[in-house]
């Protein structure tokens, strides 16, 4: 008995301490990612240039998350806003920045519209 009851105080120690886990992530057909997409960055200032470069490409209804080939990580947490419909979606980026998520002109590309610059997910 002595030995169940500090696993279990130990078990509620660890719970207390890491949380009781994630909330639950999307299901893989709700879930798109690949790994061959191609990034381009536009900033707003034109003295700064254009980034572009292959990288890894994860969207599902709770976020956006891209992986840069120089390392570099973006991640933009969905608002689950509404919206006027000019625009699929809200984000926030890890700044706290607002990323608007335009209207894709194909399925095999993404757009995305912040107050820096633009971003464009080229999809293979």
């Amino acid at each position: 008995m002595k030995r169940s009851l500090s696993a279990v105080i130990s078990a509620l120690i660890a719970i207390g301490y890491f949380g009781a886990g994630s909330p639950a992530k999307a299901t893989p057909s709700e879930t798109y990612f690949t790994d061959g997409a191609y990034c381009e960055y536009h900033p707003k200032n034109p003295e700064q240039a254009v980034s572009a470069m292959p990288c890894s490409f994860v969207q599902d209804e709770w976020q956006v998350d891209i992986l840069w080939a120089d390392g570099v990580y973006s991640k933009f947490e969905n608002t689950h806003e509404r919206h006027d419909g000019t625009f699929t979606g809200i984000y926030l980026d890890r700044r706290g920045g607002v990323v608007y998520q335009l209207e894709n002109p194909s399925d095999r590309s993404r757009h995305f519209q912040m107050e820096s610059g633009a971003l464009f997910v080229y999809l293979r």
